[in-house]
């Protein structure tokens, strides 16, 4: 059963040795969900369920069931909607896309054979073809990825792969005048970290402004990394959002801070946008705090005040409004906002923790210090509510490890009560909210291969 993965480039050095640290937080756990019930693979072992089989679900019988949807079934999904998971993964997508900075390769052929360009996969030998970028005339120019060319009047088949280029080395790219970014952690040092410039064309029109930084301070590696978008026109094929041509607008920073095995990860946007042909749009206003390592406990902090989400065709979307999220290992956990998504029948539903949510355990031990307490409630403008209270009593031990549950009372739209309770965030599974894909300066290439963000 594969419970996590991970990713990366390790560029090797002169060195006869080097050392790379790569911490728990690195692994993506989310992708992997094989009964694909929304839960995954390492949340559900740890909870004694095998991830194989289809979890009978102690709900509502569809009968009890209104407005769309079963507030007990999407609880938890709610409150992970509120940690800015959304923006820790858009961050991949805007560092993917500040690889695709214009047309990097020009092909041509004889015009007296007819030729087909299609993009495949560019892992191992895998010859299945994706999609047609050109077929005909004498010419295609492409973006970085792997392609099939095909000379269909001798039946000859080859493959090319257009290499990405690092913004850093396009040579069309305009260097500004340096500048400096200071870093606000009240858990490291202050940190003033020179910034490198560049200007780039974007492929259909407009620009975009890329800073970057890096620099060891006070025992700390601090990388600094910003985009600024001003009507950046892109053609994505085969990237981590659907192909079209998508317009960015507004700010994006990110910031780094490594210290020993202890990583802290912050987003930040400011009156940021894409917008696609194909009706995907998302618009972004807030920041979010990504923390994890050996001395530090986890934490994750969201702060949104705006998040919209449009799917093409006129399909459901997403959207969070005034969101305050913040979670700490050992473990408490606070949530608040208004979220809306086809998981919510497209109503919108008002979180608010009524009480901190929280107890407290040894480290590396299920000892638990200070007992399960808190609660949480839930309200859907169709009317049904939702009220969630901690049980500090264990309802079982698998695996040597204490599981807890949140007693609750639900509220249809047609006024039925019913009660119960459900298995809710043991502090073994819940630094797992978003899992973690690192887009760092050093840690990030191009993929034709990649599973779209939800």
């Amino acid at each position: 059963i594969t419970l996590g993965s991970y990713e990366t480039i390790f560029e090797t050095g002169t060195s006869e040795s080097q050392l790379y640290t790569l911490t728990a937080n690195d692994f993506d756990s989310e992708l992997w969900d094989d009964n694909s019930d929304g839960t995954s693979n390492l949340d559900e072992l740890l909870a004694g369920i095998n991830p194989e089989e289809a979890e009978a679900s102690a709900t509502p019988s569809e009968s009890s069931v209104s407005g769309g949807f079963n507030f007990i079934e999407v609880a938890d999904d709610l409150i992970h909607t509120t940690a800015g998971c959304q923006i820790n993964r858009l961050a991949t997508v805007v560092a993917d896309l500040g690889y695709i900075i214009e047309k990097t390769s020009t092909i041509t052929w004889p015009d007296t054979d007819w030729y087909q360009v299609q993009i495949v996969p560019n892992r191992g030998t895998v010859t299945q073809v994706f999609a047609t970028v050109c077929e005909g005339g004498s010419e295609c120019k492409l973006l970085p990825g792997r392609h099939a060319v095909i000379n269909h009047t001798s039946g000859e088949r080859s493959f090319l792969e257009v290499p990405s280029i690092d913004p850093q080395d396009n040579p069309n790219a305009t260097q500004l005048p340096d500048t400096t970014y200071t870093s606000t952690d009240p858990e490291y040092a202050a940190a003033i970290t020179n910034l490198t410039r560049f200007q780039h064309q974007c492929e259909n029109g407009g620009s975009f402004i890329r800073e970057t930084g890096d620099v060891f301070f006070e025992g700390s590696r601090y990388r600094p990394q910003h985009y600024i978008f001003d009507q950046c026109q892109m053609t994505v094929r085969t990237g981590i959002i659907p192909d079209g041509n998508y317009v960015l607008n507004g700010n994006l920073e990110t910031l780094n801070i490594d210290y020993r095995y202890d990583g802290n990860h912050r987003y930040r946007y400011d009156d940021f946008s894409i917008i696609g042909e194909n009706g995907l749009e998302y618009h972004v206003e807030g920041n979010m705090l990504l923390a994890d390592g050996y001395f530090l406990p986890y934490r994750q902090t969201a702060s949104v005040s705006s998040y919209l989400k449009k799917l093409p065709d006129d399909q459901e979307g997403e959207s969070m409004t005034d969101v305050e999220f913040a979670y700490q290992s050992g473990y408490s956990l606070n949530s608040r906002g208004v979220v809306q998504s086809d998981k919510t029948g497209n109503q919108q539903v008002t979180i608010r923790t009524e009480s901190t949510l929280n107890y407290e355990i040894i480290a590396n031990s299920d000892d638990v210090l200070t007992p399960f307490n808190g609660s949480m409630e839930m309200l859907a403008e169709g009317g049904s509510f939702l009220y969630l209270n901690a049980n500090p009593t264990p309802t079982e031990s698998v695996f040597g490890r204490n599981i807890f549950s949140m007693d609750l009372e639900y509220t249809t739209e047609n006024g039925e009560l019913l009660q119960g309770s459900q298995t809710s965030y043991r502090p073994s599974t819940a630094d797992r909210f978003c899992g973690y894909r690192a887009t760092g300066l050093d840690g990030f290439r191009r993929s034709t291969v990649a599973r779209e963000i939800p």
